[in-house]
């Protein structure tokens, strides 16, 4: 049997059409959740997302049998399909048209995003040397594909890595 081995992480960040500050904390977490379970659906790991009221941040444990450029334009028809029917916003919603994807390494997870962004703080390892066997923890569990993404303990664990991204306004 054929096994593939696979650590691909991507953050995509993309804004609300014209930087207007639409995404409202009362709405946030609700959005995220939704977001997550795109990117679970699609066979994807989120493993971190979090947003300001203007745009939105996400890091994810990508498998290589779909185009980044597919996966955000789902998670962007879908989401603005979401906040429209909820009617979160007076008028229409629209994401802006693009999207800003960066690559990382395993090794420089921790260096870019740190404990606490990827939902390690509770970890009793400290400094990234001795954080490894928690970061290994983590990086298998996005390796490994799993069975039924609609389980409660994939959607859990995903978002167990929700992060707090552009804590700075």
């Amino acid at each position: 049997m054929a096994t593939r081995f696979t650590q691909i992480y991507i953050q995509v960040v993309f804004v609300v059409e014209w930087r207007q500050a639409l995404i409202r904390p009362e709405n946030k977490e609700e959005l995220h959740k939704y977001i997550t379970g795109i990117v679970s659906n699609k066979g994807q790991k989120m493993i971190a997302i979090n947003s300001r009221p203007d745009h939105l941040h996400m890091l994810v444990g990508m498998e290589p049998d779909i185009a980044l450029s597919d996966l955000v334009r789902e998670v962007k028809k879908s989401s603005t399909g979401c906040i429209n029917a909820n009617r979160w916003v007076k008028g229409r919603f629209n994401w802006q048209a693009g999207f800003g994807g960066f690559s990382y390494s395993r090794s420089s997870l921790l260096v870019v995003f740190p404990e606490t962004m990827l939902g390690l703080s509770g970890c009793t390892c400290s400094g990234s040397a001795k954080i490894a066997p928690c970061l290994n923890s983590l990086t298998s569990s996005l390796t490994s594909k799993p069975s039924n993404p609609e389980s409660s303990t994939n959607r859990s664990s995903a978002f167990a890595f929700q992060a707090r991204f552009c804590s700075v306004q």
